[in-house]
Protein backbone atom coordinates (compact mmCIF):
# COMPACT_ATOMS: atom_id res chain seq x y z
CA UNK A 1 0.00 0.00 0.00
CA UNK A 2 1.20 3.76 -1.12
CA UNK A 3 -0.58 6.80 -0.01
CA UNK A 4 0.01 9.82 -2.40
CA UNK A 5 0.15 12.96 -1.28
CA UNK A 6 0.36 15.33 -4.80
CA UNK A 7 -1.72 18.71 -4.94
CA UNK A 8 -1.26 18.79 -8.49
CA UNK A 9 -4.40 17.13 -10.02
CA UNK A 10 -4.05 14.10 -12.02
CA UNK A 11 -5.99 13.99 -15.45
CA UNK A 12 -5.17 10.74 -16.93
CA UNK A 13 -3.39 7.73 -15.81
CA UNK A 14 -1.17 5.15 -17.71
CA UNK A 15 -1.63 1.19 -17.07
CA UNK A 16 1.20 -1.08 -19.27
CA UNK A 17 0.93 -4.42 -20.06
CA UNK A 18 3.65 -5.93 -22.06
CA UNK A 19 4.52 -3.67 -24.54
CA UNK A 20 0.71 -1.90 -24.78
CA UNK A 21 0.15 0.56 -22.83
CA UNK A 22 -3.32 2.52 -22.33
CA UNK A 23 -4.51 5.91 -20.94
CA UNK A 24 -7.75 5.91 -18.62
CA UNK A 25 -9.44 8.77 -16.90
CA UNK A 26 -8.31 9.55 -13.47
CA UNK A 27 -7.95 12.67 -11.11
CA UNK A 28 -6.13 13.60 -7.63
CA UNK A 29 -8.80 14.66 -4.50
CA UNK A 30 -7.37 15.55 -1.44
CA UNK A 31 -4.03 13.83 -2.09
CA UNK A 32 -5.73 10.34 -2.79
CA UNK A 33 -5.85 8.87 -6.58
CA UNK A 34 -9.28 7.87 -8.30
CA UNK A 35 -9.68 6.08 -11.38
CA UNK A 36 -12.55 5.44 -13.63
CA UNK A 37 -13.66 2.14 -12.77
CA UNK A 38 -14.98 0.83 -15.88
CA UNK A 39 -11.48 1.83 -18.21
CA UNK A 40 -9.76 -0.37 -15.49
CA UNK A 41 -11.55 -2.95 -15.89
CA UNK A 42 -12.15 -2.62 -19.62
CA UNK A 43 -8.41 -2.31 -20.07
CA UNK A 44 -7.08 -5.31 -17.99
CA UNK A 45 -9.30 -7.14 -20.04
CA UNK A 46 -12.10 -7.58 -16.65
CA UNK A 47 -15.50 -9.00 -17.06
CA UNK A 48 -17.75 -5.90 -16.40
CA UNK A 49 -20.92 -4.48 -16.52
CA UNK A 50 -22.94 -0.96 -15.82
CA UNK A 51 -26.16 -1.17 -13.88
CA UNK A 52 -28.58 0.04 -11.96
CA UNK A 53 -28.70 2.80 -14.39
CA UNK A 54 -25.38 3.49 -14.22
CA UNK A 55 -24.89 3.75 -10.84
CA UNK A 56 -23.07 0.32 -9.87
CA UNK A 57 -20.98 -1.69 -11.75
CA UNK A 58 -19.93 -5.42 -11.58
CA UNK A 59 -17.05 -7.22 -11.92
CA UNK A 60 -17.41 -10.80 -12.48
CA UNK A 61 -14.44 -13.67 -11.66
CA UNK A 62 -14.83 -17.53 -11.58
CA UNK A 63 -15.25 -17.43 -8.06
CA UNK A 64 -16.84 -14.57 -7.03
CA UNK A 65 -18.63 -10.65 -8.74
CA UNK A 66 -17.66 -7.70 -7.30
CA UNK A 67 -20.37 -5.06 -7.04
CA UNK A 68 -19.35 -1.01 -6.47
CA UNK A 69 -21.88 1.77 -5.88
CA UNK A 70 -21.13 5.02 -6.75
CA UNK A 71 -20.62 7.77 -3.75
CA UNK A 72 -20.42 4.74 -1.57
CA UNK A 73 -17.24 3.09 0.78
CA UNK A 74 -18.78 -0.41 0.36
CA UNK A 75 -18.32 -3.14 -2.03
CA UNK A 76 -20.23 -6.16 -1.67
CA UNK A 77 -18.27 -9.37 -2.62
CA UNK A 78 -20.82 -12.32 -3.78
CA UNK A 79 -19.38 -15.65 -4.13
CA UNK A 80 -20.72 -17.36 -7.65
CA UNK A 81 -21.38 -20.45 -6.23
CA UNK A 82 -23.06 -20.47 -2.54
CA UNK A 83 -24.51 -16.64 -3.38
CA UNK A 84 -22.94 -15.84 0.39
CA UNK A 85 -21.82 -12.00 0.40
CA UNK A 86 -19.04 -10.38 2.61
CA UNK A 87 -18.27 -6.42 2.27
CA UNK A 88 -14.89 -4.58 2.00
CA UNK A 89 -14.73 -1.14 2.92
CA UNK A 90 -12.70 1.48 1.00
CA UNK A 91 -11.23 4.29 3.40
CA UNK A 92 -13.56 6.85 1.59
CA UNK A 93 -16.68 7.11 -0.59
CA UNK A 94 -16.23 6.24 -4.23
CA UNK A 95 -17.02 8.86 -6.42
CA UNK A 96 -19.64 9.62 -9.63
CA UNK A 97 -18.12 11.62 -12.31
CA UNK A 98 -18.98 12.27 -16.11
CA UNK A 99 -21.12 9.32 -15.73
CA UNK A 100 -18.52 6.66 -14.55
CA UNK A 101 -17.41 5.96 -11.29
CA UNK A 102 -13.90 6.68 -9.71
CA UNK A 103 -12.69 4.49 -7.38
CA UNK A 104 -9.44 4.83 -5.33
CA UNK A 105 -6.24 3.52 -7.26
CA UNK A 106 -4.47 1.96 -4.33
CA UNK A 107 -7.55 -0.18 -2.70
CA UNK A 108 -8.76 -1.01 -5.60
CA UNK A 109 -5.72 -2.37 -7.42
CA UNK A 110 -4.75 -4.14 -3.09
CA UNK A 111 -8.69 -5.79 -3.62
CA UNK A 112 -8.37 -6.94 -7.69
CA UNK A 113 -5.07 -8.65 -6.71
CA UNK A 114 -6.80 -11.29 -4.82
CA UNK A 115 -8.96 -12.25 -7.68
CA UNK A 116 -7.29 -11.60 -11.43
CA UNK A 117 -5.05 -13.22 -12.88
CA UNK A 118 -2.31 -11.13 -12.95
CA UNK A 119 -0.51 -8.55 -10.53
CA UNK A 120 -1.31 -5.07 -10.70
CA UNK A 121 1.26 -3.21 -8.95
CA UNK A 122 1.74 0.72 -9.13
CA UNK A 123 4.84 2.29 -9.74
CA UNK A 124 4.19 6.14 -10.27
CA UNK A 125 1.28 8.64 -9.22
CA UNK A 126 0.25 8.01 -12.73
CA UNK A 127 1.18 4.56 -13.92
CA UNK A 128 0.26 0.92 -13.23
CA UNK A 129 1.92 -1.86 -14.48
CA UNK A 130 0.57 -5.57 -15.47
CA UNK A 131 2.78 -8.38 -14.71
CA UNK A 132 2.32 -12.62 -14.19
CA UNK A 133 0.91 -13.72 -10.84
CA UNK A 134 3.95 -15.42 -9.57
CA UNK A 135 5.76 -11.82 -9.88
CA UNK A 136 4.01 -9.83 -7.31
CA UNK A 137 6.68 -6.73 -6.68
CA UNK A 138 8.38 -4.86 -8.63
CA UNK A 139 12.06 -3.61 -8.11
CA UNK A 140 12.35 -0.14 -6.42
CA UNK A 141 15.88 1.61 -6.75
CA UNK A 142 16.56 2.19 -3.16
CA UNK A 143 20.13 3.64 -3.52
CA UNK A 144 22.61 4.75 -6.25
CA UNK A 145 26.16 4.99 -4.37
CA UNK A 146 29.19 6.24 -6.31
CA UNK A 147 32.27 5.53 -5.12
CA UNK A 148 36.21 5.85 -6.50
CA UNK A 149 39.48 4.27 -5.41
CA UNK A 150 42.84 2.72 -6.43
CA UNK A 151 41.17 -0.17 -8.54
CA UNK A 152 38.69 2.24 -10.57
CA UNK A 153 35.00 3.55 -10.36
CA UNK A 154 32.34 1.29 -8.62
CA UNK A 155 28.72 2.81 -8.73
CA UNK A 156 26.34 0.20 -6.47
CA UNK A 157 22.78 -0.11 -7.08
CA UNK A 158 20.52 -1.51 -4.25
CA UNK A 159 16.98 -2.45 -4.70
CA UNK A 160 14.32 -3.96 -2.57
CA UNK A 161 13.87 -7.41 -4.60
CA UNK A 162 15.94 -9.16 -6.81
CA UNK A 163 17.40 -7.06 -10.09
CA UNK A 164 17.31 -8.42 -13.63
CA UNK A 165 19.29 -5.79 -16.17
CA UNK A 166 21.00 -5.71 -19.67
CA UNK A 167 23.53 -3.35 -20.60
CA UNK A 168 23.14 -1.98 -24.03
CA UNK A 169 26.46 0.16 -25.86
CA UNK A 170 25.58 3.91 -26.78
CA UNK A 171 29.13 5.11 -28.06
CA UNK A 172 32.25 3.99 -26.87
CA UNK A 173 32.58 6.46 -24.42
CA UNK A 174 28.86 5.91 -22.39
CA UNK A 175 26.32 3.34 -22.30
CA UNK A 176 22.77 2.34 -20.92
CA UNK A 177 22.56 -0.08 -18.35
CA UNK A 178 18.63 -0.76 -18.09
CA UNK A 179 17.17 -2.84 -14.88
CA UNK A 180 13.98 -4.69 -16.28
CA UNK A 181 11.12 -4.29 -14.31
CA UNK A 182 11.70 -1.31 -11.97
CA UNK A 183 10.80 1.77 -10.91
CA UNK A 184 12.78 4.68 -9.13
CA UNK A 185 9.28 5.50 -7.18
CA UNK A 186 9.52 7.14 -3.86
CA UNK A 187 13.68 7.88 -4.66
CA UNK A 188 15.14 10.99 -6.40
CA UNK A 189 17.95 10.16 -8.18
CA UNK A 190 18.62 14.18 -9.68
CA UNK A 191 21.27 14.81 -8.11
CA UNK A 192 23.93 11.92 -8.04
CA UNK A 193 27.09 13.90 -8.22
CA UNK A 194 29.65 12.25 -10.55
CA UNK A 195 33.12 11.09 -9.49
CA UNK A 196 36.25 9.10 -10.95
CA UNK A 197 35.47 7.83 -14.13
CA UNK A 198 32.28 8.71 -14.50
CA UNK A 199 31.76 12.02 -16.48
CA UNK A 200 28.04 12.31 -16.11
CA UNK A 201 25.06 9.83 -15.19
CA UNK A 202 21.51 9.80 -15.56
CA UNK A 203 18.62 7.81 -14.14
CA UNK A 204 14.69 7.80 -15.99
CA UNK A 205 11.97 5.79 -16.11
CA UNK A 206 11.07 4.42 -19.20
CA UNK A 207 8.26 2.17 -19.82
CA UNK A 208 8.64 -0.53 -16.22
CA UNK A 209 11.94 -0.39 -16.84
CA UNK A 210 14.57 1.97 -15.25
CA UNK A 211 17.45 3.16 -17.53
CA UNK A 212 20.70 4.38 -16.03
CA UNK A 213 22.67 5.93 -18.82
CA UNK A 214 26.49 6.81 -17.67
CA UNK A 215 28.99 8.34 -19.61
CA UNK A 216 32.66 7.87 -19.19
CA UNK A 217 35.25 10.22 -19.08
CA UNK A 218 37.05 8.98 -22.21
CA UNK A 219 36.79 5.77 -24.39
CA UNK A 220 39.96 3.77 -22.98
CA UNK A 221 38.08 3.57 -19.49
CA UNK A 222 36.57 -0.12 -19.53
CA UNK A 223 33.53 -1.39 -17.43
CA UNK A 224 31.91 -4.26 -16.35
CA UNK A 225 28.86 -5.30 -14.14
CA UNK A 226 27.76 -7.93 -11.40
CA UNK A 227 25.61 -8.95 -8.45
CA UNK A 228 25.80 -9.68 -4.90
CA UNK A 229 24.74 -13.06 -3.58
CA UNK A 230 20.98 -12.44 -3.53
CA UNK A 231 20.53 -10.68 -7.05
CA UNK A 232 19.92 -7.08 -4.80
CA UNK A 233 22.35 -5.02 -5.53
CA UNK A 234 24.21 -4.44 -8.67
CA UNK A 235 27.69 -2.99 -9.10
CA UNK A 236 28.81 -1.44 -11.91
CA UNK A 237 33.35 -1.19 -12.10
CA UNK A 238 34.69 1.57 -14.32
CA UNK A 239 38.64 1.09 -14.33
CA UNK A 240 41.16 1.65 -16.54
CA UNK A 241 42.56 -0.81 -19.27
CA UNK A 242 45.93 -1.69 -19.05
CA UNK A 243 48.66 -3.13 -20.90
CA UNK A 244 47.95 -6.56 -19.77
CA UNK A 245 45.30 -8.41 -21.28
CA UNK A 246 44.12 -10.13 -18.76
CA UNK A 247 41.41 -8.55 -15.54
CA UNK A 248 40.55 -9.15 -11.98
CA UNK A 249 37.18 -9.47 -10.49
CA UNK A 250 37.12 -10.80 -6.76
CA UNK A 251 34.25 -12.14 -4.55
CA UNK A 252 34.32 -12.67 -0.44
CA UNK A 253 35.88 -15.78 -1.11
CA UNK A 254 37.87 -16.13 -4.39
CA UNK A 255 39.77 -13.90 -6.93
CA UNK A 256 38.94 -14.46 -10.80
CA UNK A 257 41.76 -13.75 -13.66
CA UNK A 258 40.41 -13.49 -16.77
CA UNK A 259 40.59 -12.36 -20.30
CA UNK A 260 38.30 -9.30 -21.46
CA UNK A 261 36.17 -11.73 -23.72
CA UNK A 262 35.21 -14.01 -20.70
CA UNK A 263 33.29 -11.31 -18.93
CA UNK A 264 30.25 -12.65 -19.57
CA UNK A 265 31.18 -15.40 -17.62
CA UNK A 266 32.45 -14.27 -14.66
CA UNK A 267 29.82 -13.31 -12.10
CA UNK A 268 28.70 -17.11 -13.32
CA UNK A 269 31.92 -18.38 -12.08
CA UNK A 270 32.31 -16.31 -8.95
CA UNK A 271 28.40 -17.15 -7.83
CA UNK A 272 29.25 -20.83 -8.91
CA UNK A 273 32.46 -20.89 -6.19
CA UNK A 274 30.80 -18.88 -3.68
CA UNK A 275 27.60 -21.19 -3.74
CA UNK A 276 29.82 -24.52 -3.48
CA UNK A 277 32.42 -22.95 -0.66
CA UNK A 278 29.42 -21.73 1.22
CA UNK A 279 28.10 -25.58 1.84
CA UNK A 280 31.71 -27.09 1.80
CA UNK A 281 33.30 -24.85 3.98
CA UNK A 282 30.76 -25.68 6.49
CA UNK A 283 31.08 -29.88 5.69
CA UNK A 284 34.94 -29.74 6.09
CA UNK A 285 35.36 -27.29 8.69
CA UNK A 286 37.67 -24.78 6.71
CA UNK A 287 38.52 -21.49 6.68
CA UNK A 288 40.41 -20.48 3.74
CA UNK A 289 43.01 -17.91 4.81
CA UNK A 290 43.75 -16.34 1.15
CA UNK A 291 41.59 -15.65 -1.56
CA UNK A 292 41.16 -18.52 -4.23
CA UNK A 293 42.59 -17.83 -7.35
CA UNK A 294 40.62 -18.89 -10.15
CA UNK A 295 41.97 -18.43 -13.89
CA UNK A 296 39.73 -19.19 -16.81
CA UNK A 297 41.20 -20.37 -20.42
CA UNK A 298 40.37 -20.86 -23.89
CA UNK A 299 43.42 -23.14 -25.35
CA UNK A 300 42.24 -26.60 -25.50
CA UNK A 301 40.16 -28.40 -27.31
CA UNK A 302 37.55 -29.84 -24.79
CA UNK A 303 36.86 -28.25 -21.65
CA UNK A 304 38.35 -29.41 -17.95
CA UNK A 305 39.59 -28.09 -14.63
CA UNK A 306 42.70 -28.53 -12.29
CA UNK A 307 43.30 -27.55 -9.45
CA UNK A 308 46.59 -26.96 -7.02
CA UNK A 309 47.38 -25.89 -3.46
CA UNK A 310 51.17 -25.17 -3.99
CA UNK A 311 52.82 -22.47 -3.77
CA UNK A 312 49.14 -20.59 -3.17
CA UNK A 313 44.91 -22.41 -3.94
CA UNK A 314 44.16 -21.89 -7.39
CA UNK A 315 41.77 -23.59 -10.16
CA UNK A 316 42.34 -23.55 -13.86
CA UNK A 317 38.84 -23.40 -15.42
CA UNK A 318 39.26 -23.95 -19.26
CA UNK A 319 35.77 -23.16 -20.40
CA UNK A 320 35.50 -25.15 -23.65
CA UNK A 321 32.50 -27.67 -24.09
CA UNK A 322 33.49 -31.16 -22.16
CA UNK A 323 35.22 -33.70 -24.75
CA UNK A 324 32.72 -35.96 -25.94
CA UNK A 325 33.53 -38.45 -23.03
CA UNK A 326 31.07 -36.84 -20.84
CA UNK A 327 27.78 -37.03 -22.99
CA UNK A 328 27.45 -39.88 -21.00
CA UNK A 329 27.82 -38.18 -17.59
CA UNK A 330 25.15 -36.39 -16.66
CA UNK A 331 25.42 -32.73 -14.76
CA UNK A 332 23.07 -29.97 -14.64
CA UNK A 333 25.04 -26.84 -14.81
CA UNK A 334 28.93 -27.08 -16.31
CA UNK A 335 30.58 -24.46 -14.62
CA UNK A 336 29.01 -25.11 -10.89
CA UNK A 337 29.84 -28.71 -11.14
CA UNK A 338 33.18 -28.47 -12.73
CA UNK A 339 33.84 -26.07 -9.45
CA UNK A 340 32.03 -27.82 -7.34
CA UNK A 341 34.70 -30.99 -8.20
CA UNK A 342 37.68 -28.64 -7.68
CA UNK A 343 36.83 -26.96 -4.54
CA UNK A 344 37.26 -30.12 -2.86
CA UNK A 345 40.57 -30.75 -3.97
CA UNK A 346 41.42 -27.32 -2.86
CA UNK A 347 39.80 -27.78 0.77
CA UNK A 348 40.93 -31.22 1.60
CA UNK A 349 44.18 -30.48 0.14
CA UNK A 350 44.73 -27.06 1.70
CA UNK A 351 43.57 -28.35 5.57
CA UNK A 352 46.38 -28.62 8.18
CA UNK A 353 47.56 -29.22 11.34
CA UNK A 354 49.91 -29.64 13.22
CA UNK A 355 52.76 -29.46 13.00
CA UNK A 356 52.13 -28.15 9.43
CA UNK A 357 50.79 -24.93 10.51
CA UNK A 358 54.19 -24.07 11.76
CA UNK A 359 55.95 -25.27 8.70
CA UNK A 360 54.28 -23.38 6.86
CA UNK A 361 54.92 -20.19 8.48
CA UNK A 362 58.04 -21.08 8.01
CA UNK A 363 58.54 -22.41 4.40
CA UNK A 364 54.74 -21.19 3.15
CA UNK A 365 53.25 -24.09 0.93
CA UNK A 366 56.22 -25.62 -0.85
CA UNK A 367 55.86 -27.37 -4.79
CA UNK A 368 58.02 -29.91 -5.06
CA UNK A 369 60.28 -29.18 -7.94
CA UNK A 370 62.29 -31.93 -10.23
CA UNK A 371 65.55 -30.15 -10.45
CA UNK A 372 65.50 -29.87 -6.31
CA UNK A 373 64.80 -33.37 -5.27
CA UNK A 374 64.87 -31.71 -1.06
CA UNK A 375 61.70 -29.83 -2.07
CA UNK A 376 59.80 -33.03 -2.06
CA UNK A 377 60.53 -33.13 1.68
CA UNK A 378 59.44 -29.71 2.03
CA UNK A 379 56.41 -30.19 0.43
CA UNK A 380 55.43 -33.07 2.10
CA UNK A 381 55.92 -31.56 5.52
CA UNK A 382 53.76 -28.03 4.84
CA UNK A 383 51.21 -29.76 2.34
CA UNK A 384 50.67 -33.50 3.92
CA UNK A 385 47.27 -33.84 2.74
CA UNK A 386 48.51 -33.41 -1.01
CA UNK A 387 50.05 -36.95 -1.65
CA UNK A 388 46.96 -39.25 -0.20
CA UNK A 389 46.34 -41.32 -2.97
CA UNK A 390 44.80 -40.35 -6.16
CA UNK A 391 41.78 -42.73 -5.82
CA UNK A 392 41.00 -40.60 -2.21
CA UNK A 393 41.83 -37.49 -3.99
CA UNK A 394 39.50 -38.33 -7.20
CA UNK A 395 36.97 -40.40 -4.95
CA UNK A 396 35.55 -37.75 -2.47
CA UNK A 397 36.25 -35.08 -5.38
CA UNK A 398 33.63 -37.24 -7.26
CA UNK A 399 31.03 -37.48 -4.31
CA UNK A 400 30.82 -33.84 -3.84
CA UNK A 401 30.66 -33.01 -7.32
CA UNK A 402 27.56 -35.34 -7.65
CA UNK A 403 25.88 -34.68 -4.36
CA UNK A 404 25.91 -30.54 -4.67
CA UNK A 405 24.66 -30.89 -8.15
CA UNK A 406 21.55 -32.72 -7.05
CA UNK A 407 22.47 -36.04 -7.66
CA UNK A 408 24.23 -35.07 -11.27
CA UNK A 409 27.39 -36.46 -11.44
CA UNK A 410 30.10 -39.22 -12.43
CA UNK A 411 28.92 -40.73 -9.20
CA UNK A 412 25.45 -41.55 -10.56
CA UNK A 413 26.36 -41.93 -14.08
CA UNK A 414 24.58 -44.60 -16.75
CA UNK A 415 28.45 -45.47 -17.74
CA UNK A 416 29.44 -45.80 -13.63
CA UNK A 417 26.80 -48.31 -13.61
CA UNK A 418 27.17 -50.33 -16.57
CA UNK A 419 30.91 -50.35 -15.65
CA UNK A 420 30.47 -51.82 -12.04
CA UNK A 421 27.32 -54.05 -12.59
CA UNK A 422 29.23 -56.14 -15.56
CA UNK A 423 32.34 -56.32 -13.72
CA UNK A 424 30.02 -58.09 -10.74
CA UNK A 425 27.96 -59.42 -13.59
CA UNK A 426 30.76 -61.03 -15.41
CA UNK A 427 32.42 -62.52 -11.65
CA UNK A 428 35.34 -60.14 -12.03
CA UNK A 429 38.07 -59.56 -9.07
CA UNK A 430 37.83 -56.33 -7.97
CA UNK A 431 41.48 -54.42 -7.91
CA UNK A 432 42.90 -53.53 -4.55
CA UNK A 433 44.33 -50.01 -3.40
CA UNK A 434 47.67 -51.02 -4.26
CA UNK A 435 46.52 -52.59 -7.90
CA UNK A 436 44.56 -49.58 -8.71
CA UNK A 437 47.10 -47.64 -8.45
CA UNK A 438 50.42 -49.06 -10.02
CA UNK A 439 48.34 -51.45 -12.35
CA UNK A 440 44.73 -51.00 -13.45
CA UNK A 441 45.75 -47.16 -13.38
CA UNK A 442 48.19 -47.98 -16.68
CA UNK A 443 46.75 -51.35 -17.97
CA UNK A 444 42.82 -50.14 -18.47
CA UNK A 445 41.18 -48.72 -21.64
CA UNK A 446 40.32 -45.75 -18.82
CA UNK A 447 44.20 -45.06 -17.65
CA UNK A 448 44.04 -42.60 -15.04
CA UNK A 449 40.47 -41.91 -15.07
CA UNK A 450 39.89 -45.05 -13.24
CA UNK A 451 40.75 -43.15 -10.22
CA UNK A 452 37.43 -41.30 -10.30
CA UNK A 453 35.47 -43.98 -10.64
CA UNK A 454 36.81 -46.45 -8.32
CA UNK A 455 37.41 -43.91 -5.90
CA UNK A 456 33.66 -42.45 -5.99
CA UNK A 457 32.77 -46.34 -4.90
CA UNK A 458 35.16 -46.70 -2.74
Amino acid sequence: MFSFLYAQEITRITVVEDENSHSIPSYNYQGMIYVSLHHLADVIHLNNRIVDAGNALEITFQDVTLRFKSKNPYVIITFNESGESSIYQFPTSSHFSNNFIFVPLNETIELLNKYIDKSLIVISPGKVIVLEKDQQSISRLQSINLEHGPKGTYIQIKSNIELTSQLSLVEQDSFILTVINASTFGNNFDNIIPVGYVKHILVTNVNQNVEIKIKKKNVDVASEFFYDDANKELVVHLFERVDSPWLERESEHFKVIYRDYHSDLINNVLTSAERAFKILSKIFNYKASEKIIISTYDVSDYGFAAASTTPQNFIRLEIEPLEPGYEMVPYNRRIQWLLSHELVHIIVNDAEVQPETFYRNVFGKVPPEKIQPLSAFYSLFTNYNRYSPRWHQEGIAVFFETWLSGGFGRELGSFDEMYFRSMVYEGMTFPSQLDLETLLAHNSILLENIHYIYGGRL
